[in-house]
């Protein structure tokens, strides 16, 4: 399968490239005019290209400095897409589970996972250092959930976590994350998080999201390693944000005025972006105090950091483009003092 080529939807895509100034910022947008619906968008960690993925099962690779993106047909109503460790690959994953390759030099799918008949993905994330794709689904036959990993080199499922460490039906896992140092696998379960480790084969730590205060449904949405260490931020509905360290058990929060969808660190760890479908919020990456606020103009989820500390922003019809120092700063929040988990 190979990229498509120049077309009038092609020549559309970037019809439009505003510099859209509101409080004080500078956000660059690349409007979709006539195009379908963005389900995802991932920036290369060297701010070289941004792979847009869209429901209707195109993927569009867009280079950064606002030349005419290549369009790649996948077929499948697409839901994630990611970039490898050394930005050579491209993941893209469809809501039946059906994972394609693709790779970015030759613009054509080199490599598929085609699941299984009942297979519903949750999410995917690549291996730090390797071609390997951590998996999270569901399948809807036997009314389980699963987490894998495949060998994206071999096209092969290399591991896979034992079911009687995820003990779960009914549910599909909505979020994964591997550590830097490649060996641990964070994934969430209904309210509560487990790290398992590949070379063990066992899960090694376990945290559960505070209950709501009214009873509601606790149920973590996002989750995400800090870089290089052994915190994890986690996303709860109605329980909020939290940081948890996986190896001490401290946690910082929850702070249930910070709701979010979305949790993502600055390369550097230094902050902690979330989003909530109204805005994109950046707190500090040790005390959770929120420090800068943007505020999207339209509907905007999923966003993704480069290392060169610019965020790419879905914002349903397009996608914005942010340099981190050109978001508006506030009033630091108060955050509750860290507890022990129980």
């Amino acid at each position: 399968m190979t990229a498509a080529g120049p077309t009038a939807r092609a020549a559309l895509i970037l019809t439009l490239v505003l510099t859209l100034t509101r409080l004080a910022q500078q956000w660059s947008v690349i409007s979709q005019s006539g195009s379908p619906s963005i389900s995802d968008v991932a920036w290369s960690s060297d701010g070289e290209y941004i792979a847009i993925a869209f429901f209707n099962g195109t993927v569009d690779i867009v280079p950064a400095g606002g030349l005419s993106p290549v369009t790649v047909y996948i077929g499948s109503d697409l839901r994630e897409v990611a970039w490898n460790f050394d930005n050579t690959l491209i993941a893209a994953g469809s809501r039946e589970g059906v994972i394609s390759i693709i790779e970015r030099s030759t613009y054509s799918v080199i490599a598929t996972l085609q699941g299984e008949t009942d297979w519903l993905l949750g999410n995917l994330d690549w291996h730090p250092s390797e071609n390997l794709l951590a998996l999270s689904v569901y399948d809807d036959g036997r009314r389980v959930s699963d987490v894998l990993v495949w060998n994206a080199d071999t096209e092969q499922v290399q591991m896979r976590v034992a079911e009687e460490a995820i003990l779960l039906s009914g549910e599909l896992i909505p979020a994964i994350d591997w550590h830097d140092d490649g060996n641990r696998l964070a994934f969430a379960l209904a309210d509560r998080i487990k790290v398992w480790d590949f070379a063990q084969q066992i899960v090694v730590a376990e945290f559960q999201s505070p209950p709501d205060p009214e009873l509601r449904p606790v149920r973590v949405d996002a989750l995400a390693w800090k870089p290089g260490d052994d915190i994890l931020a986690i996303a709860a509905l109605y329980s909020g944000l939290s940081l948890w360290n996986a190896e001490t058990g401290q946690v910082t929060g929850p702070m249930a005025a910070l709701q979010a969808s979305e949790v993502n660190w600055s390369p550097d760890g230094q902050y902690l972006a979330f989003s909530d479908g109204s805005q994109l919020t950046i707190a500090d990456g040790s005390t959770l105090q929120v420090l800068r606020v943007y505020a999207s103009p339209t509907y905007a989820w999923e966003f993704s950091w480069n290392d060169l500390d610019d965020l790419v922003l879905n914002q349903s019809r397009g996608v914005a483009t942010l340099d981190f120092d050109d978001i508006p700063t506030v009033t630091p929040t108060h955050v509750p003092a860290s507890t022990p988990v129980p």
